[in-house]
């Protein structure tokens, strides 16, 4: 018994090692992103208070779903951008600004759904060689939907709000390959 405690100690240890040293994503600078990033599959894992929670997994590989991130802190994205969203389906180019913050990639751009500037950050889960995966959650779109409700109506903030409170789970997970 305590040869394997001590073996399973030793994998896990191994496998800390492993998982917490293979993605340093505090050292991610802008010039990592620099470049086009096809977009290869979306993850969304959704739960609403009151609703059946619905778990997802895309591959999307075949789009042509591509981020273009320029050095200047420029970029443009294949399909429509709105918050707490990344389409997944070739609609209008997005344009707007990228910068780091910490783990975080932060895209500033015009939301033509909600027809505002928005802002939406994204945890950047990994970034190894040719592979990117951003990561999108509830604190993340409470962020952005408390960035737009304050350029609506009395109306339209009681509905965002309403809708935050009835959130349970909000994950979105994408995978880049740069091309």
């Amino acid at each position: 018994m305590k040869k394997s405690l001590s073996l399973f100690c030793i994998t896990l240890a191994f496998i800390n090692l492993f998982v917490f040293t293979s993605c340093e994503v505090g050292d991610v600078t802008p010039k990592q992103l620099e470049g086009s990033w096809k977009m290869v599959s979306a993850e969304s894992n959704v739960e609403i208070k009151g609703q059946k929670p619905e778990k997802e997994t895309v591959d999307v590989s075949k789009a042509e779903l591509v981020f273009n991130f320029r050095p200047d802190g420029t970029f443009t994205y294949s399909s429509a951008l709105t918050v707490g969203e990344i389409a997944v389906e070739n609609k209008t180019q997005t344009t707007g600004k990228f910068r780091i913050e910490g783990e975080q990639a932060v895209l500033e751009f015009y939301d033509a759904e909600m027809d505002k500037k928005a802002e939406m950050s994204f945890m950047i889960y990994g970034l190894s060689g040719n592979n990117l995966t951003l990561f999108f959650n509830k604190d993340n779109f409470g962020k952005a939907l408390d960035q737009i409700s304050g350029n609506v109506d009395a109306f339209s903030r009681a509905l965002i709000q309403t809708f935050k409170d009835n959130i349970i789970r909000y994950d979105l997970t994408y995978k880049f390959e740069r091309i």
